[in-house]
């Protein structure tokens, strides 16, 4: 038995709430990765996303959060096809769609593939993980990685090693700590999506695949620091995110009825206060954003549930 079969207690908590003999399972499952997870040093509120929802919800609505760092759509639709082979299935499920994580910065990092776990998932499920999402038979080494050439606006960085280095820096003059900045927000946002992009596809497959298992779905795109985006790089930055969430809502509403089917965009709704700090270059939100962002996803949770009855 390998490491990742005795430390893979995400799956294990799935199955042990949705493959059982209670019928009581929860009826809202809430899929996250680090954004659901992190909490700020600086805050007082020490509730991650995902307990606030659930705190927010406890009266009407039981929720199980299952989340973890880089976790993103690949992930989330192997356990929807671990959710077909399973006893029991939720009524909806929350899918946070991170527009980084279709960014190579993300999307391509060796230690982020999850391959062992896909291989247990698509084991469980007695079934091949289709396309993108099947675990890959080869992932690029780090060197691989920092090599690989890139295309991004606003830079003359080709690599992804350049970027990856500039990251390890500290400058300490004003000038050079912007320049630092406005690569990083570059590398983890300026990335020229394509309909074509793997992970844009799976966007569709999952919310196809929670059609036929006749659950809803409430997905919703993370919030982006895009006030300091636009401050370091200009209007494209902002531009650059709104063309993502245009090709991120075609996926998910094409393929299920709209009543079945909700797309709510966070991605420029919070200012950069409601993140860790002002130039936080990811989408760790503060026990302010935090509270924000859980009360949208409770109350249209609540809206959702009451005003279908397809289900």
């Amino acid at each position: 038995m390998s490491k990742v079969d005795v430390a893979f207690p995400e799956f294990e908590r799935l199955k042990h709430y949705y493959n059982t003999s209670d019928k009581n399972v929860p009826p809202v499952l809430y899929l996250g990765d680090s954004v659901v997870e992190r909490v700020s040093q600086h805050d007082i509120d020490t509730r991650d996303l995902g307990r606030m929802v659930t705190d927010n919800l406890w009266h009407t609505l039981r929720v199980l959060c299952i989340s973890h760092s880089a976790y993103q759509i690949k992930l989330f639709n192997a356990f929807v096809c671990a959710l077909a082979s399973m006893k029991y299935r939720p009524r909806i499920v929350i899918l946070p769609i991170n527009l980084r994580s279709f960014s190579p910065q993300w999307d391509m990092n060796p230690a982020w593939q999850f391959i062992e776990e896909l291989r247990i998932i698509e084991k469980f499920a007695q079934t091949p993980l289709l396309g993108p999402m099947k675990a890959d038979k080869h992932t690029l080494s780090i060197d691989e990685f920092e090599d690989t050439i890139v295309s991004y606006p606003h830079t003359s960085f080709t690599r992804i090693g350049q970027f990856r280095q500039l990251i390890k820096m500290r400058a300490e003059e004003d000038e050079r700590k912007a320049f630092r900045w406005q690569q990083i927000f570059i590398f983890h946002y300026m990335h020229p999506l394509t309909r074509e992009h793997p992970k844009l596809c799976l966007i569709q497959n999952t919310v196809a695949r929670l059609g036929e298992l006749g659950i809803l779905v409430l997905a919703y795109v993370t919030p982006v620091n895009f006030q300091t985006g636009r401050k370091l790089i200009g209007a494209d930055f902002t531009t650059a995110i709104q063309h993502q969430v245009n090709l991120v809502g075609e996926q998910v509403s094409c393929t299920r009825q709209a009543e079945a089917v909700r797309l709510l965009d966070f991605s420029t709704m919070l200012s950069s206060d409601f993140f860790f700090h002002e130039y936080d270059p990811t989408e760790h939100l503060n026990e302010y954003g935090r509270r924000v962002i859980s009360k949208k996803i409770s109350d249209e949770v609540i809206a959702f549930s009451k005003g279908y009855s397809g289900v």
